[in-house]
């Protein structure tokens, strides 16, 4: 993956920024770069294109990718690019009840 942020990208960073968390973007785990990495949280965030992540390969690889991070203990969450455009509020519901932001 080419080392320029996407759109998406940027709104995730800025969405982590403004809730205050500590996270690596473009971390690399094993083989593979991660979007975003919550270390203290043990969690993986990815931001999927709907065009590039609607492949039939693409879909393979991002669910070996999610199996090997699972199994190393990683949690993993996916924001597609559908939700993270029109619905951002949902990505934000997702993420709490990961990481119980809000008690």
């Amino acid at each position: 993956k080419a080392n320029k942020t996407s759109k998406l990208e940027a709104m995730i960073n800025n969405a982590l920024i403004n809730l205050g968390l500590s996270f690596q973007p473009q971390f690399r785990i094993g083989k593979y770069c991660c979007d975003f990495v919550l270390p203290s949280y043990k969690l993986v965030i990815e931001t999927d294109g709907d065009y590039w992540h609607s492949l039939p390969e693409s879909i393979k690889r991002d669910q070996r990718k999610d199996s090997f991070l699972r199994k190393n203990g990683w949690g993993v969450l996916r924001f597609k690019e559908r939700d993270i455009l029109k619905n951002p509020s949902s990505c934000l519901i997702r993420l709490n009840k990961y990481i119980k932001l809000i008690p």
